[in-house]
Formats: C-alpha cells, structure tokens, sequence
C-alpha cells in the first residue's frame, strides 16, 4: 500500500496545490493530511475547502485547535493578543461551520483495511495534555471497536 503524508499546510494554498499535483503523479492508495492546514499564510479557508473536498482522513493539528476555539473559553488568552494576528485573520476567514469542523477532527489514524501495515498516523506535540497521540478519549479515523 502506497500512502501519501501531507502537513503543515498552514494556508498556503499554492504550495498545497503543487504537493497535490506531485502526489497525484505518485499512484498513491492512501492520501492522508497530518494536520496543520490552516493559519500561517492567508488562504486558511480555500486549503480548508481543498482539503475537505479531497475525501482523505485529515489528522486535527494544532493550528485547528487554535482556529476551533478562538474566541472561547477553551482558547488561551494570549491567543487575543496582536502576536497571533494570523490566527485572528484565519477564524474570521474560516467562519463559524468550517471551525466547528476543525473541532471535530480526530486526533489519529488507524488503516483497518490494511491490517499488515504497521503505521499509526498522529499530529504530536511537546505538551501531550493539549493535543497529541496519547490523548486520552481522542477521536480517531477508522477506529474498529
């Protein structure tokens, strides 16, 4: 099985075309996004909309923590000052639906229909509490049990 592992996006859309385009010459099986679409360059909501329409597991990463709960009692305060303008740019970009979307996303990947293939797919992070694969109660794709 052939899988493509794309992340850190993080709203570049001209970039995330061309790794697209790459990929689509590769005769992949499997194309998987480990998180990270969003904030950082100004096209948060067209690589949102990208990735959505591509019909892969997308792995939520940080940065769609970041956009899911701006504006929250979940989000950290220091996320309202100017050193995270690219964040506020991006949740007002993505609007309300597309956030509660980055919510939703799980937090790792599990191939049931490749049983031999020894992966487990997550978006890791120094501080395990926040978001990570030993998240405890995390969502998954393709989750059997």
């Amino acid at each position: 099985m052939r899988i493509a592992v794309l992340g850190d996006i993080h709203g570049n859309l001209l970039a995330f075309e061309a790794a697209l385009d790459h990929v689509a010459r590769q005769h992949v099986d499997r194309l998987v996004i480990l998180g990270d679409v969003v904030i950082g360059s100004p096209d948060s909501a067209s690589c949102w909309q990208l990735a959505r329409g591509l019909n892969c597991a997308i792995i939520r990463g940080n940065h769609e923590r970041y956009a899911a709960h701006f504006g929250t009692t979940a989000a950290d305060p220091d996320w309202a000052t100017e050193q995270f303008a690219p964040l506020h740019w991006a949740a007002h970009e993505l609007g309300v639906a597309a956030r509660a979307e980055l919510e939703l996303l799980p937090l790792h990947l599990r191939l049931p229909e490749a049983p031999r293939v020894a992966l487990r797919a997550c978006f890791a992070a120094q501080r395990p509490r926040l978001h990570s694969c030993a998240h405890p109660g995390g969502r998954s794709y393709g989750d059997v049990s």
